[in-house]
């Protein structure tokens, strides 16, 4: 049998940067609304970000995929996380530090969230500055006002 090529069969991980993070967020807001389509973003849209990043930071050697599109992907998980807490079906209790650019709320209503809201762990206390700057792109993909439901609320009618 033979050996599978080692660059294939590994995931390349990197670590992100708060500087790449920030470029990162930066380019999708500048082209990121040219690119959406009505399932996410067109087919190329990660190695336009891949040539946008490499020419604003020298020597970045950052793919489109995985790196990228794993990044944009985890982006909106925590957006998407955080409008939930902060929208009318959040329950309560949370609130906005815009100072620090984070979830404000007790503890132990956070671990009770994140019970049933598995995408918002890790949130707690953790900084998420480009909230804001995300809105514009993230913001229409999630169903909001008085009778929005999350993916958990779906299953409630065959319980």
């Amino acid at each position: 049998m033979a050996e599978k090529d080692s660059q294939s069969s590994k995931r390349i991980n990197h670590t992100w940067t708060i500087e790449e993070d920030r470029i990162l967020v930066e380019c999708l807001v500048d082209s990121g609304l040219h690119w959406k389509g009505d399932n996410g973003f067109k087919a190329g849209f990660p190695n336009h970000l891949e040539k946008l990043m490499a020419e604003k930071i020298p020597g970045c050697t950052l793919k489109g995929t995985p790196h990228i599109t794993s990044r944009i992907k985890l982006l909106k998980r925590h957006y998407n996380a955080i409008a939930e807490m902060m929208g009318p079906n959040g329950g309560g209790g949370f609130g906005w530090n815009n100072r620090d650019k984070m979830i404000d709320v007790e503890k132990n209503i956070f671990m009770d969230w994140v019970k049933h809201h598995p995408n918002a762990n890790g949130l707690y206390k953790k900084p998420f500055p480009h909230y804001d700057a995300l809105g514009p792109i993230f913001g229409k993909d999630m169903a909001n006002g008085e009778h929005a439901e999350g993916p958990e609320d779906a299953w409630d009618c065959y319980g």
